[in-house]
């Protein structure tokens, strides 16, 4: 299976300007589209990401489904960081993560 692969950088756009806030928004659009393709039965929806304080808890539920693929499939690669706090506090850093873990994880099932 051939996934495409996100840019983990993109988060950092956020801090720059508003583009680069529409830049992440689109990145975490696609790595919800391809996890849903990656495990047919995650149910990760796009509307949590539009409301404020629901899209940081969601941050951590788009990691346990990450985390759940890593897990069914059995593959090495180290687990993304799913802890709450890290998506109220440094949401930044939790995205950074899982963007970066969902490249390996496409590297891993890529092979």
């Amino acid at each position: 299976m051939k996934l495409g692969r996100l840019s983990p950088n993109s988060v950092f756009g956020v801090l720059l300007c508003g583009v680069g806030g529409i830049w992440t928004i689109i990145e975490a659009f696609r790595y919800i589209g391809l996890v849903n393709q990656l495990r047919p039965a995650s149910n990760l929806k796009l509307w949590p990401l539009f409301v404020p304080v629901y899209s940081m808890i969601y941050l951590t539920t788009m990691a346990k489904e990450l985390n759940k693929c890593i897990s069914e499939r059995g593959l090495s690669v180290p687990k993304a960081n799913d802890s709450i706090v890290l998506a109220f506090i440094f949401n930044l850093v939790n995205l950074y993560s899982m963007f970066s873990t969902f490249n390996k994880v496409a590297d891993a099932v890529g092979q």
